[in-house]
């Protein structure tokens, strides 16, 4: 399905990171930056909430190490990564608990493979439950701009300006929902939008 760094054969185009017209944007120059190099000194932030039907739902994000290496970064509770250095992003806070939420920050994005957000259900593994599809009530979010800040035992994105919402496909079986594939290179937003089965947290990809 496409979990090698490419986007995923069956994701439809949901968006782009780019405020306005692409065009426009790839002539433009500000402060120097222009093209991808504009693009890319915007990174977007995710945020992920989920009610009381589910419990320990644990946010995930995969992406490319650089143009020329095929391997991939995996932030998750267990490895949330850095802001500051590489890869330039980082899980906030890991929520355990039913209704919760969970952000990740970037402060850049790195040229190469896609990136990929998914919602990995900790609190019920089993591949023949729908639990993550029907139960969940998830919601994941693309938000460019904002800040981190806390909310019950969670995290939020307060301010900035959302450019893609989701929510799981129902009745489909498994633990993991492959929410969202973002192109670096041209900025577009796909929603593959479908679950799958994984072996624990380290298996998302």
């Amino acid at each position: 399905r496409g979990m090698n760094g490419r986007i995923s054969a069956q994701a439809r185009y949901a968006g782009s990171l780019y405020d306005d017209d692409q065009r426009y944007l790839r002539m433009l120059a500000t402060n120097d930056l222009g093209g991808l190099d504009r693009l890319l000194a915007q990174p977007f932030n995710v945020l992920l909430t989920w009610g009381p039907g589910a419990f320990d739902l644990d946010l995930h994000m995969t992406g490319p190490t650089s143009e020329i290496q095929a391997d991939r970064f995996h932030i998750f509770y267990d490895a949330r990564g850095n802001l500051n250095t590489f890869p330039f992003a980082e899980l906030i806070k890991d929520c355990i608990c039913a209704s919760g939420s969970e952000v990740i920050l970037t402060t850049q994005l790195i040229r190469g493979g896609i990136y990929r957000i998914s919602t990995f259900n900790f609190g019920n593994q089993s591949a023949t439950s729908t639990n993550l599809a029907n139960q969940s009530g998830a919601v994941l979010q693309i938000v460019r701009g904002g800040t981190a800040v806390s909310v019950g035992n969670g995290t939020t994105i307060e301010g900035g300006r959302v450019i893609y919402t989701g929510t799981p496909p129902t009745g489909q079986p498994g633990n993991t929902w492959v929410g969202v594939e973002i192109n670096p290179s041209t900025g577009r937003i796909f929603a593959p939008n479908f679950i799958k089965q994984s072996v624990g947290s380290e298996g998302v990809n």
